[in-house]
């Protein structure tokens, strides 16, 4: 007996150890190869204004439109190491993306024993979408592992009936609004499982006021850092802004997302949802009701961004796991009438599982080796430029990795330019990695002079003529990626730069590229 349970341990810290090894190498393998997109840039540079480092308490606010779970994290780091830089938030992100690994590991060993708990651990780790997402600093990473967390929690209150784990899976989906408050969703979906589900340890009267008051204190930190901070006129300015975004994408978007998840984990992820109609269990509910109220909120939003998806990563784990169980089940019956010799249930589940390992490992590696060949030719972030035109947009997708222009060209403002300096340049997304790396204001030309129609925290630039006349901008900057998305403003700032005589101070150029990514041009009056 004692040598049983210890082999159970051993298999069990064996296939721990194979789960954290694997999520920590593709996440952290050239983490910061290459300098932060624009949404990354404003959320370290919130963290860096919370830590109290200047200038970036005047650059970045520190209440914008998401709560700031993640970026007081940060904030911690940097002033634990007492400097900024673009590893440490990075860092974190992905150190989120190896517990999200590790508590697919726990749902699925909870829920139905060692190889469903290894399936997902495995195939959490090596899914490229949240490899992808997990190396950059945005908020979906964080938020996911605390949606993941909340699964957890309500997989041991099924298995235990102790409603302690009840109240601990409000507290957790508290953690994943404060994350990101698109946590939120989570709160419907256990809803609908819970109005679903039958024969659930739960008394309505007494369980769901006292779940309901932990939830509340969970999220209290953010409404009362409003309260206290000030920040309750520009998250006010944030909602308005938001309902009154121009779409970014069509409706068939996130089609866009799936092959990220990798065709076999979405193949087994259908075979999983089929086969639940022989094996239905109670959580079963609970994984479906987190992807339709995930896919069917965003779909109807219209501001989309690659990186939204993120939540439905555990549930479709799960029913990945279920998908492998089921074609060990088909194996196995198929190959008794044909007597086929130790064809196991275990066996034929695992050819299943290292078929779909197999299958993702390429693309988990292209995700940690070259980030940008695993998402898009550029990854701009969908949250700053939509005071653009849409018509004027090409095909971006967010979330999908970093600027290599960013980091050399803050650098470069950082290191010869004047801490007075003021820079134009098309679009917000560029001003935010100039003034996270460079430490110099920035405006953008794309931002629109109507309150409804631009993020609040965005100034316009009502005459850049003027402007550049009274000298009050001293550099104009022309950068490929917004170019690429609305050539009017595009046209603008070059005209300004042949008006005013702007000399080339500054160019970057991809590898491979044919022409400059990003020219900074010095004007004078």
């Amino acid at each position: 007996m004692r040598t049983f349970v210890s082999s159970r341990w051993l298999l069990t810290a064996g296939a721990l150890l194979l789960i954290a090894g694997t999520a920590v190498y593709v996440r952290f393998v050239g983490l910061s190869q290459v300098g932060f997109n624009s949404d990354e840039a404003v959320y370290s540079g919130q963290a860096a204004a919370i830590a109290g480092f200047q200038p970036y308490g005047q650059l970045f606010g520190v209440f914008r439109a998401h709560p700031l779970l993640v970026q007081f994290t940060v904030a911690l780091g940097y002033a634990l190491t007492g400097h900024v830089s673009d590893w440490l938030p990075r860092a974190v992100t992905a150190s989120f993306g190896v517990a999200l690994a590790l508590t697919c590991w726990g749902i699925g060993t909870v829920v139905r024993g060692r190889f469903l708990g290894f399936a997902m651990g495995m195939i959490a780790a090596l899914c490229p979408y949240a490899v992808v997402v997990s190396r950059q600093m945005l908020l979906d990473g964080p938020m996911t592992t605390f949606v993941a967390a909340t699964m957890l929690m309500l997989a041991l209150w099924l298995r235990t009936q102790r409603v302690g784990w009840f109240y601990a899976a409000a507290a957790m989906a508290g953690l994943a609004v404060l994350s990101k408050e698109m946590g939120m969703l989570t709160v419907p979906a256990v809803i609908l499982f819970v109005l679903y589900s039958r024969d659930l340890p739960l008394r309505w009267s007494r369980h769901l006021p006292i779940a309901s008051l932990v939830f509340a204190v969970s999220i209290s930190p953010y409404p009362l850092s409003l309260v206290l901070g000030g920040g309750a006129h520009t998250t006010n300015q944030f909602v308005v802004w938001q309902f009154f975004r121009q779409p970014n994408h069509d409706a068939l978007f996130y089609l866009t997302v799936l092959p990220s998840l990798g065709y076999v984990t979405v193949a087994l992820a259908l075979v999983g949802l089929v086969s639940l109609r022989w094996r239905w269990q109670k959580f079963d509910a609970l994984a479906i009701a987190l992807v339709l109220c995930n896919v069917g909120f965003f779909e109807i939003w219209p501001t989309k961004g690659f990186e939204y998806l993120l939540p439905i990563v555990p549930p479709v784990v799960y029913l990945a796991g279920r998908g492998a169980i089921a074609l060990g089940e088909l194996g196995s019956s198929m190959g008794r009438p044909l007597r086929v010799e130790r064809l196991e249930l275990r066996w034929a589940a695992a050819l299943a599982l290292a078929l779909a390992l197999i299958s993702m490992a390429p693309s988990a590696a292209r995700a940690a080796v070259s980030p940008l060949e695993a998402g898009t030719s550029a990854g701009i972030a969908t949250d700053s430029d939509d005071s653009m035109p849409a018509s004027a947009k090409r095909t971006f997708l967010a979330g999908t990795g970093g600027l290599e222009a960013s980091r050399p060209s803050g650098d470069w403002v950082r290191a010869n330019t004047l801490p007075s300096a003021r820079f134009l340049t098309i679009g917000p997304s560029f001003a935010n990695v100039i003034q996270f790396y460079g430490m110099r204001k920035a405006l953008a030309l794309s931002v629109s002079p109507n309150p409804l129609h631009r993020n609040p925290q965005y100034e316009p630039v009502l005459n850049p003529d003027a402007a550049i006349r009274s000298g009050s901008i001293q550099y104009l900057v022309y950068d490929s990626y917004s170019a690429g998305r609305s050539s009017h403003f595009a046209a603008q700032l070059n005209f300004y730069v042949t008006k005013f005589g702007g000399v080339p101070v500054f160019s970057f150029r991809e590898k491979g590229a044919h022409q400059a990514d990003v020219v900074i041009y010095e004007v004078h009056p």
